[in-house]
């Protein structure tokens, strides 16, 4: 295993918020449906953002007509504090004001044309990145991507990882627990579609999730690695209908260069 210089990635907790961008998904062939999406980050630095679109047939393309005008409130419901996101794009609304605190639960409150959803997401303790290191790959990919971190000794923590390559964050749904491996050190293999290369700049991205979005990525990814007939929707914990998901979640980044 090659040892690898650790990089200061200055920018990363800024471009994983930011760069967090819808996942399309394949519907069953029926009326439309609300399609939502949103998160909030331990990042005081990034806002938090929710995108409301509609759904596809199945036997459609993947353009989602995106939702304008609709009220969208996020809230700290532990603090009983909550803002009005602005659409800053059509059918993508951000805001700012809320602190962001691991334990506290914030809320999400959408109406459109008398429809009205809601959901709730905790946010979990953060866990670092003790380690991000190059090692041998396939034929095919000459690198592999390891991750290293320490799971919490309290039960009931849940994982996604995302690798970064020259500054670009994979959407591949790559998601762990400690159900099985509860309070141990973890290395965590994880494949990449880049084809690295020496000087590659290769960075993760751990993200600390909540259940409801542990579920629901699990549920996604099920449906997307369905090789025949109609993927069926994935389990969203947004109430009301709407399809999607609603993340609090704290997010650690390491990143390292092929050498």
């Amino acid at each position: 295993m090659k040892t690898i210089k650790i990089l200061a990635f200055v920018f990363v907790v800024v471009f994983i918020a930011s760069c967090q961008k819808v996942i399309h998904i394949d519907l069953n062939a029926a009326a439309p449906k609300y399609v939502i999406e949103g998160q909030i980050t331990d990042s005081p630095m990034t806002p938090y953002w929710v995108d409301i679109t509609q759904s596809v047939s199945f036997e459609s393309d993947n353009t989602f007509p995106t939702i304008s005008g609709a009220k969208v409130v996020m809230s700290d419901t532990t603090l009983h504090i909550s803002d009005t996101l602005v659409e800053v794009t059509p059918g993508h609304y951000q805001g700012g004001i809320l602190t962001r605190v691991y334990g506290h639960v914030y809320g999400l409150d959408i109406t459109h044309n008398g429809n009205h959803f809601t959901s709730y997401s905790t946010m979990p303790q953060p866990v670092a990145l003790d380690s991000v290191i190059i090692g041998k790959g396939t034929f095919r990919n000459p690198y592999s991507v390891i991750a290293g971190f320490i799971d919490p000794a309290v039960s009931g923590n849940f994982y996604r990882l995302q690798v970064i390559v020259n500054g670009v964050l994979e959407n591949s749904i790559f998601i762990t627990s400690d159900k099985l491996i509860n309070g141990q050190a973890r290395a965590i293999t994880l494949r990449t579609d880049a084809e690295l290369k020496q000087y590659d700049e290769v960075g993760v991205a751990l993200s600390c999730i909540d259940s409801g979005t542990y579920v629901y990525l699990s549920t996604l990814r099920q449906s997307s690695n369905q090789n025949s007939g109609t993927p069926a929707n994935p389990t969203s914990n947004i109430n009301g209908g709407a399809l999607g998901f609603f993340s609090a979640h704290t997010t650690s980044v390491k990143g390292t260069i092929i050498q």
